[in-house]
């Protein structure tokens, strides 16, 4: 979810070793079917991803909202948080929330105010929360659920 590369740009990738594979007239050293597995892998990734993980991308983006509203302050970095939680409203692309996740972190960085702390705190849980959900939601995926 949170990888800066795009479906498409994975999928594009993974052309090369299959075209490479397939244009061999050689039978295929360890290196080259690694090669392989590991597109296939990727693809089982990929679609893991697409399938389980972005329809919760606008449950992580409201969580990252909230993230970014929580100062109690009227301060002028609370002003700005709140027009980047604006801007998360109806992204669909996980690579635009990570920019604003990023934008908002060196917002309260530079900041460095208790309230920034406060609200570097909440972005950093909102982002621990997506990545549990990609790594649980993934490994379901291709592993099944596990049992608790």
């Amino acid at each position: 979810m949170w990888n800066p590369l795009s479906p498409s740009e994975v999928i594009a990738a993974m052309g090369g070793p299959v075209r490479d594979a397939a244009r061999g007239e050689e039978p295929l050293d360890d290196w080259e079917s690694g090669q392989l597995l590991s597109v296939y892998s990727a693809t089982r990734h990929l679609a893991a991803e697409v399938g389980a993980v972005e329809p919760h991308i606008g449950e992580l983006t409201g969580d990252l909202a909230a993230a970014l509203r929580s100062s109690t302050d009227e301060t002028e970095l609370a002003a700005r948080l709140s027009q980047l939680a604006e801007l998360l409203e109806g992204v669909d692309d996980s690579r635009q929330a990570a920019e604003i996740a990023c934008q908002a972190l060196d917002l309260v960085r530079v900041d460095g105010s208790t309230s920034a702390e406060h609200v570097r705190a909440e972005i950093h849980v909102a982002l621990a929360r997506a990545v549990e959900l990609e790594v649980r939601l993934l490994a379901d995926a291709i592993e099944g659920p596990v049992e608790p």
